[in-house]
């Protein structure tokens, strides 16, 4: 999936890009928690983050997530904005910032 090929109705930022808010915990490596004492050790402390997704992976080394946006399924790369102590604030922090989600 490329970046175009979202849809352009409220998916995207003016500056084409989006955004997840998801609960999770940030990995420590690519093995995870099945691989990696760190990263079991990091999947305990689960949080909300405000994520920028990129549909194109372009060259950098970055985690990953599964995204759906308009109903289709994809794994995608991402950057973490922000993290909240609650989704009501990550929410407030999007529509401040004119960020449009794309999933919660």
């Amino acid at each position: 999936m490329k970046l175009e090929d979202i849809p352009e109705d409220n998916s995207k930022d003016i500056y084409g890009n989006i955004y997840v808010i998801r609960e999770m915990s940030l990995p420590h490596c690519a093995k995870g928690p099945k691989g990696c004492e760190k990263c079991r050790e990091a999947a305990k402390d689960v949080k909300i983050y405000l994520l920028k997704v990129y549909p194109d992976p372009g060259t950098m080394t970055r985690p990953i997530i599964e995204v759906n946006v308009k109903g289709e399924t994809s794994w995608m790369v991402y950057d973490v904005k922000e993290s909240f102590k609650d989704k009501n604030k990550a929410r407030d922090y999007a529509k401040k910032n004119n960020l449009t989600l794309v999933e919660e």
